[in-house]
């Protein structure tokens, strides 16, 4: 992945209350593009082009391959390709590389994990599920 890539991945529930389903929504910022994915019971693709303007072709709904090809075509790598890779990213302290971080609570639906050795913050995690 190059350098200035930087990957977002939110996660919570849509539908119905008495039925909800799971989403995952991930952005990847790259190369002036901020490409999003939302993959769950609705499932889109949009491009934002630095300077705030969409991309209308690129917007595909309700096609899981079209919009796994949008999302790879822009963000280059696919969208479980960007998951993965902020999974792994959880797991070490981006100031000194540790791999001992402690969850601790933030804000409703919010974990943040604080490095044991430098004691920084090193990410967080947002469960929207757990506010809405």
């Amino acid at each position: 992945m190059g350098q200035g890539t930087r990957i977002n991945v939110v996660e919570g529930s849509e539908g119905p209350r008495c039925d909800p389903y799971g989403y995952h929504e991930i952005t990847v910022e790259r190369r002036g593009l901020r490409v999003t994915g939302h993959f769950g019971l609705a499932t889109w693709v949009k491009v934002v082009l630095d300077t705030g303007e969409t991309m209308p072709a690129t917007v595909a709904k309700n096609d899981l391959a079209e919009c796994n090809k949008w999302f790879a075509v822009y963000a280059g790598m696919t969208p479980e390709q960007a998951y993965t890779y902020n999974l792994r990213k959880q797991w070490r302290c981006r100031h000194c590389g540790n791999k001992r971080l402690t969850p601790h609570r933030g804000y409703p639906g919010e974990t943040i994990y604080v490095c044991e050795r430098c004691d920084k913050p090193s990410h967080a995690d947002q469960d929207m599920s757990a506010i809405e």
